[in-house]
């Protein structure tokens, strides 16, 4: 409970929920801040540096991903789509239509295997 909220997170594995758990209560006895938002230790947040566009606009999907109807979601991918490819580094990389094609898909927070393609050219572009 965070500023008397109640938070909860599914996991694959009762083993994972209760490592979480764990690192949680380590937390708690480390006596560290706790954000608000996510119910998480401060210190477990990226900084803003360390957060490429890509990665925040990832994040930032996943976390409102639950709450939105299908056309909602297509609309925030398409848009963050569009962001992502304007604040990208100018390093050549596969035409607009592909790039574009593996946003589209990547972004997605139930992505299953992105493109090899659009994979190196994120790891390449170090998207900030």
């Amino acid at each position: 409970m965070v500023d008397g909220r109640h938070r909860s997170k599914c996991f694959r594995t009762r083993a994972e929920a209760e490592r979480y758990r764990s690192l949680l209560l380590t937390a708690v006895h480390r006596g560290e801040r706790f954000d608000p938002a996510t119910g998480e230790p401060e210190s477990w947040q990226p900084t803003v540096g360390d957060l490429s566009v890509y990665d925040w606009c990832r994040r930032w999907l996943g976390e409102q991903w639950t709450e939105w109807q299908p056309r909602t979601r297509d609309s925030a991918v398409e848009t963050l789509t569009k962001v992502v490819m304007l604040t990208a580094d100018a390093i050549p990389g596969p035409d607009a239509v592909v790039l574009r094609r593996h946003l589209m898909s990547s972004l997605r927070p139930d992505a299953v295997q992105p493109e090899r393609v659009g994979e190196a050219w994120h790891d390449a572009t170090h998207l900030r």
